[in-house]
């Protein structure tokens, strides 16, 4: 689950996020594993899902290139044990 600023475009809108990136989270959650939260990031190339849960130790847990999320549309995120996996877009959310 993500919490991002989103364009009418449904791209991320990077200008609101560099202005206030702490309000861009990352819950990644699966069924025989606990629950990852954290933030989104961006560096040149790709947004970055960065857990924050181990003290001091910032962790990446999965990166994506810039796409748009649009219900019903299918996003990649690759993570670094598990490679690229395909995920639909279920639901959007305005704050």
């Amino acid at each position: 689950m993500l919490r991002v600023p989103l364009l009418a475009n449904g791209h991320i809108d990077g200008e609101t996020h560099a202005r206030n990136p702490e309000k861009s989270t990352v819950r990644r959650f699966w069924p025989r594993e606990a629950n990852r939260l954290g933030y989104v990031t961006r560096n040149a190339a790709r947004w970055q899902l960065i857990s924050a849960q181990l003290k001091d130790i910032d962790e990446l847990i999965a990166w994506f290139e810039d796409c748009a999320f649009i219900v019903g549309a299918q996003v990649s995120l690759s993570e670094p044990h598990r490679g690229t996996m395909p995920f639909l877009v279920a639901d959007i959310r305005v704050d």
